[in-house]
């Protein structure tokens, strides 16, 4: 009986680990999206400026 509660416990700990690194890379994937728009509205922006 211990070693399945020790078993669920190991579970949980290891889904929440699994949740945490999820939110971890969904945070980085949205910076960087962020990022590359920034750069792409800068690009565009010198882009508009040797064209004129």
């Amino acid at each position: 009986m211990a070693t399945g509660k020790l078993l669920l416990g190991l579970l949980g700990f290891s889904d929440q680990l699994l949740r945490a690194r999820a939110i971890n890379a969904r945070s980085s994937l949205e910076l960087k999206a962020m990022q590359l728009e920034e750069l792409l509205q800068r690009i565009h922006d010198n882009l508009l400026l040797t064209n004129h």
